[in-house]
């Protein structure tokens, strides 16, 4: 377990699932490439942020589309 890997989850606030798959990745990368990840944490969390965030609007699109079709599946 990297300390300072972990440190950065918690201050960005990155979920347990993508802490995981983070770790598992991290994991697999030689040393240059681990600290890059560590200087550049800011720009990669900000970047999950942002995918979370179009995740939800796509979510809420698709959700709103829907909605129409079951209201007419219940009415019949």
């Amino acid at each position: 377990m990297n300390v300072a890997l972990e440190s950065l989850f918690t201050k960005h606030e990155i979920s347990k699932k993508d802490c995981h798959e983070l770790r598992q990745i991290f994991m697999l990368l030689p040393s240059e490439k681990k600290q890059f990840i560590l200087d550049n944490f800011v720009i990669i969390a900000s970047k999950i942020k942002k995918i979370e965030q179009n995740t939800i609007i796509e979510q809420e699109i698709l959700l709103d589309s829907i909605i129409p079709e079951i209201q007419k599946i219940t009415q019949k």
